[in-house]
């Protein structure tokens, strides 16, 4: 854990890229390693409370430079700028006695500098934005047809993805489906159901990307990658989002991450590999390495770099991929020499 050259951990749990430079993983019981890529070294940080270290189930570096932490079972940390402890957040919803249980598995930013928390604790599991002034957060409320929840899944929905458009609307993909809230709303996320003809579908949704063009691309667990054209022309209150209106590059497997890079280059990670779209724009093709460390190895989250690295969360460990060198070479990650 205190070697400079290599990760703390195979076993990780979250990635991050931020715009100066530096790779923030989460590991399994070591805390967080943060890859410099310029100097090429680690330094890691161990999540202590008391004498035990916990594992980072998500982070964010907000506009501030602060990072924010999700603790397995354990609230929220925020560290400045230095990387130094500023606070710690115990759960606790406001107006409720703190629950000792969390698990914020996902934490975004929108663009007016608010934090939003997903927490998927059997207790708590639901989505919440933070109240930095008391100190507590505050549950958001969803507003969907009943027919619309899945079948065995309860009433838990879990948040997997926030992205903003350029008229402030948040949207969120979630386990059940498309979510909006618009600048202004009251704590609730209204329900913009997924359509074909005049039947809704059930379907799960576990990434989101707004490009420059305003299109909004949607990663889904059984429908593969969809996109809706022109975002700001889409008017939730009078109508779904019908398949048939949709781009759409068929999948057998579930896509997780949608990342876009410098080129305007679309990579997605899927539970069977890396995949791009293919000439036709229809189809996904494989991404093929000459490690052969891509195929089948189930891509969790992809970050980006100024070196056009491709840095790759899989169930395998941290990997880099460079599409440009060595006849598109993947290493897997261990050490700053690999």
């Amino acid at each position: 854990p205190d070697d400079p050259n290599s990760l703390s951990s195979y076993w990780l749990t979250c990635l991050y890229s931020d715009n100066s430079g530096l790779l923030w993983i989460g590991t399994e019981n070591n805390g967080i390693d943060i890859l410099n890529l310029e100097q090429k070294r680690f330094v890691h940080h161990l999540l202590r409370m008391s004498t035990s270290a916990y594992s980072a189930s998500s982070f964010i570096v907000d506009r501030n430079g602060e990072l924010w932490i999700g603790i397995s079972d354990h609230g929220l940390m925020q560290l400045d700028q230095t990387i130094n402890f500023k606070a710690y957040y115990q759960f606790m919803p406001c107006g409720e006695d703190p629950h000792l249980n969390s698990q914020f598995y996902n934490i975004f930013e929108d663009r007016q500098h608010k934090l939003w928390f997903a927490d998927n604790h059997q207790r708590n599991a639901g989505f919440f934005l933070l109240d930095r002034d008391r100190r507590c957060f505050d549950s958001i409320h969803f507003r969907m047809p009943p027919e619309y929840i899945h079948y065995g899944h309860g009433e838990h929905i879990y948040m997997n993805a926030l992205q903003t458009d350029k008229k402030n609307r948040n949207w969120f993909g979630t386990s059940q489906g498309l979510f909006y809230n618009f600048p202004g709303q009251a704590l609730e996320m209204i329900s913009f159901p997924f359509c074909s003809g005049d039947s809704l579908l059930k379907l799960t949704v576990w990434d989101l990307k707004i490009d420059d063009h305003g299109d909004l691309w949607i990663a889904t667990e059984k429908y593969g990658l969809l996109c809706s054209k022109n975002l700001s022309n889409l008017d939730p209150a009078t109508a779904c989002l019908d398949l048939h209106s949709l781009i759409r590059l068929e999948h057998n497997h579930p896509i997780l991450a949608i990342h876009k890079d410098g080129s305007g280059q679309l990579w997605l990670g899927a539970m069977d590999g890396l995949f791009k779209p293919g000439p036709d724009t229809t189809t996904l093709e494989p991404v093929i390495d000459q490690n052969n460390l891509l195929a089948n190895n189930p891509v969790l989250h992809i970050a980006g770099d100024s070196s056009d690295n491709l840095w790759l969360h899989t169930l395998n460990g941290l990997v880099r991929y460079n599409p440009g060198k060595g006849g598109s070479l993947a290493t897997k990650i261990f050490r700053v020499s690999d």
